[in-house]
């Protein structure tokens, strides 16, 4: 009989983004553009740009710059946005959310601290769409709708 012993690398979370297996132990390191903090684990991005939180509170979409704190809005006069997701490609923020009352999902371009280019991607077949989610490899969009 053989007894194998599975390599920590194999377990989900041994490091944050890339395990390398050596014959005893591992070793934790991390994609370009990010550096290793002081834990040996967990790998913290390079990029100078603040870290955000994008949220409704169904009349307009806003951001909070999660180092100052700072909130910002990026579109107002909206009817009741419910659901919303973001698309980041190619250094572009495109954002995705429902209104309930328009049946209607919308997408508009994070230019700055404003949305600019908003349009309307599905206009009919919608009855209550309170659930979306952007799926960023395959390019496509989905949404809950709770009526259906």
């Amino acid at each position: 009989k053989e007894c194998r012993v599975d390599h920590a690398c194999t377990h989900w979370g041994t490091c944050s983004q890339v395990c390398t297996p050596d014959e005893k132990h591992y070793k934790c390191s991390c994609l370009e553009g990010y550096t290793m903090t002081f834990d040996k684990f967990t790998c913290k991005s390079n990029n100078v740009d603040a870290p955000h939180v994008i949220f409704s509170n169904r009349q307009e979409i806003r951001g909070v710059d999660l180092n100052t704190l700072a909130v910002k809005n990026f579109y107002t006069s909206l009817r009741n946005t419910i659901a919303l997701d973001f698309l980041w490609k190619n250094d572009s923020v495109q954002i995705f959310w429902t209104d309930v009352i328009d049946d209607k999902i919308f997408r508009g371009t994070l230019i700055g601290d404003s949305l600019s280019n908003v349009e309307a991607v599905v206009q009919s077949g919608l009855s209550t769409a309170e659930g979306l989610a952007v799926d960023w490899i395959g390019m496509n969009l989905y949404w809950i709708d709770s009526n259906l």
